[in-house]
């Protein structure tokens, strides 16, 4: 198996650690405070806007990129906490187990390619496409300006593009252990939803570079083009919220239901003997049979309460 371009960033996924003094966000930071300085040099040395301040939106453009690749960085360790939590309720082999977890929290660098290669294309595109755009947000505003804008505009778009493959693929691999590798129990249903974690804080991830991109400059959400990128995004991060939340819930569902008609049935038996007795006169022990109906009422109000939702 091929390891991704970036895979392993910081190393396993059950740790941040790159092997380097201090964590990890830390070396994020600093190469964003880095190129951020070299934006901001240039578009002072241009003219753009006086020496000594900044333009908000520069801030967080510089940055999505960076952000992008640290949130595949912080998603893989996640994946490897939330699946080792949710290790009880799997019913494979160690070995299987650690395929699993490698396929969750490793991307192949041959599939994840083509992807990224669109992304890079999409923003090329949307250079072309919007030249106002270009000069309401100072970018591209002298020779070395379109340089480097240009080449932060290429990693944004080539590192979106990871994120689409990487979320695409944890979401499949998410749904093949829930519903292929899973033993439901629905009095330690705990576990189960261990994985929603994983999903919710990747839809949150979603969500702030989506909206994040267009804080410092509301006025760049009237563009067709940022219309255009909030909606799908937007429904990326829905769907990767809702859709394992819903799988799980469906097989809670099935096993709750399965459960109540066990209990269902024996309570149709215990009434019929209940019946018996009394068409026939046959009224010995009856204190053991008004207990198992007793019994059989708490089981089935007990199950009723069972929760198929995390909350």
């Amino acid at each position: 198996m091929q390891y991704a371009l970036f895979a392993q960033l910081g190393g396993p996924a059950d740790g941040l650690d790159w092997g380097l003094p201090g964590p990890s966000w830390l070396y994020y930071a600093g190469v964003w405070l880095l190129l951020f300085a070299v934006e901001t040099g240039v578009k002072w040395h241009d003219g753009s806007y006086p020496v000594g301040t900044f333009f908000p939106f520069h801030t967080v453009y510089i940055g999505a990129g960076l952000y992008t690749l640290g949130l595949v960085h912080y998603l893989d360790w996640v994946a490897g906490r939330v699946l080792a939590d949710f290790r009880p309720a799997m019913r494979v082999a160690n070995a299987h187990y650690d395929e699993l977890r490698y396929e969750l929290t490793t991307m192949p660098a041959g599939r994840m390619l083509p992807i990224s290669i669109i992304g890079v294309a999409a923003a090329v595109l949307v250079i072309l496409v919007t030249p106002r755009d270009q000069v309401s947000l100072k970018l591209a505003t002298s020779l070395p300006s379109a340089i480097t804008d240009g080449l932060f505009y290429l990693f944004d778009g080539f590192i979106f593009g990871v994120l689409i493959y990487h979320t695409v693929r944890q979401l499949r691999i998410v749904n093949l252990i829930s519903t292929q590798n899973t033993k439901v129990d629905l009095f330690r249903a705990g576990p189960l939803y261990s994985l929603s974690r994983l999903t919710v804080q990747t839809a949150i991830g979603w969500l702030i570079l989506t909206y994040g991109w267009n804080l410092p400059a509301p006025e760049h959400l009237q563009s067709p083009v940022s219309v255009l990128l909030v909606v799908p995004f937007s429904t990326i991060a829905l769907v990767t919220f809702i859709g394992p939340l819903m799988g799980m819930h469906r097989l809670l569902e099935v096993e709750k239901g399965r459960l109540m008609g066990e209990a269902s049935s024996r309570m149709e038996s215990a009434i019929k003997e209940l019946h018996r007795r009394l068409d026939s006169s046959d009224l010995g022990d009856m204190a053991a049979l008004n207990s198992t109906l007793s019994s059989l009422d708490i089981e089935q109000r007990t199950l009723n309460k069972l929760r198929t939702w995390p909350w």
